[in-house]
């Protein structure tokens, strides 16, 4: 399905990618046959920075596509990740904890699952075994699809040799099942399109999902056919294709897109990209001769007035710890007077070691001033909102640069 959607995509100028997440198809990771939501969505993000490498792709130019489940895990991709720009959902398969309810057995039917899981996740984590059931299946209820469903039946749809419809891993249950991405719609930013029909799973949450999203850049297409006519009919396809077509060729034409490229938003960005790139001369150029540092918010040290040189020593002797950092920056709002700009907008921070991360989300408060015509930042005020992920990185990174 996906590789569908690449080549048909792929036949009106766009440059696609369709891969096997982790523990599926041609990838690697154990247990096989694993639905497993994080990682997924870890995949699809990481999948964005590999087509910023190839020099074909405009980096700033990145749309995902998602058809039915990986709608939520890009929908969660997009609410995380700034460097998206636009995202289509077709026959989206967005569920939450009541239509887990009535699609696998209520209440108990969820519970005896996501017990079941537990289990299978104990058993391989302590020994290595892996509990399968049936993907699907017309004789056995046990399968986690039960039904006529001929996509995943017909070789010549969906039951291609790379996917396998025997093996379901039990340990998936608990991750599926409290996967909710409607509260999602919230914290998309980007414009999104949505394609879906009455004849398609759970229309009603989609139109939730729709109107949940805090902007005006969204097209609901609502048109006809099942959900497996969107897989692959002919007709479903090369309606959804096309309306995915004129969408991002939309936004790419539209003088909103990409965000705000002023050269006060540009120096703000170029500063924390050279933080990630660990470009210090590049963190410098953009700043006043002083600044006034504030991560009072976060570690408690009250403000101070510094050199670039002094941040960028302090940002040195910690940020190369880790294996790589990516900040995302977004919903940026801008006021300039003559010399002097004022700059708010949400940051992400993403620090990685080896395969764990810790995750800072909060806003900024910038102030600018205009020297030998160029914007410099004077004020840097950070507004410290959470932190996820393995929080006691930041010492391991620390340690890690003393050895």
């Amino acid at each position: 399905m996906s590789g569908l959607y690449a080549r048909r995509l792929s036949q009106h100028g766009f440059i696609t990618l369709a891969f096997d997440p982790r523990y599926f198809g041609e990838s690697e990771g154990l247990p096989r046959y694993w639905e497993n939501p994080e990682a997924k969505i870890t995949d699809y993000k990481n999948a964005i920075s590999f087509m910023q490498t190839v020099n074909e792709v405009n980096p700033e130019e990145i749309f995902l596509t998602a058809i039915c489940a990986g709608a939520g895990y890009m929908a969660a991709v997009a609410a995380e990740d700034e460097r998206v720009k636009g995202l289509a959902m077709i026959a989206a398969w967005l569920h939450d904890a009541n239509s887990v309810r009535q699609i696998y057995g209520g209440e108990t039917g969820v519970r005896d699952k996501i017990y079941s899981s537990k289990i299978a996740q104990k058993a391989f984590s302590e020994n290595g075994e892996v509990k399968y059931i049936p993907t699907i299946s017309i004789t056995d209820a046990s399968a986690a699809m039960f039904g006529e469903y001929d996509y995943y039946l017909n070789p010549l749809r969906g039951a291609v040799p790379q996917w396998s419809a025997d093996k379901f891993a039990v340990m998936s249950w608990e991750g599926w099942l409290t996967f909710n991405p409607l509260p999602l719609a919230t914290s998309v930013r980007q414009p999104v399109l949505m394609v879906h029909s009455d004849g398609a799973v759970l229309p009603e949450n989609i139109k939730q999902f729709f109107a949940a999203i805090p902007h005006s850049q969204k097209v609901l297409h609502w048109t006809d056919g099942t959900q497996f006519d969107f897989y692959d009919n002919p007709l479903q396809l090369t309606e959804a294709v096309a309306a995915i077509n004129v969408f991002c060729k939309t936004l790419l034409t539209s003088p909103a897109f990409p965000e705000k490229n002023t050269e006060i938003v540009q120096q703000i960005k170029k500063l924390f990209a050279g933080a990630d790139d660990r470009n210090w001369q590049k963190v410098m150029s953009v700043m006043n001769d002083k600044v006034l540092l504030d991560y009072s918010s976060m570690n408690g040290n009250p403000a101070a007035m510094l050199t670039p040189q002094e941040i960028t020593d302090t940002w040195a002797a910690f940020l190369p710890g880790f294996n790589r950092t990516h900040h995302s920056l977004w919903g940026f709002e801008v006021k300039a007077e003559e010399a002097t700009a004022y700059a708010h907008f949400t940051g992400r921070a993403e620090h990685w070691l080896g395969n764990e991360c810790w995750i800072v989300e909060g806003t900024y408060d910038v102030v600018l001033s205009l020297i030998n015509s160029q914007w410099l930042m004077r004020d840097i005020k950070f507004n410290f909102i959470k932190q996820t992920g393995n929080t006691g990185l930041p010492v391991l990174a620390t340690e890690r640069l003393k050895k």
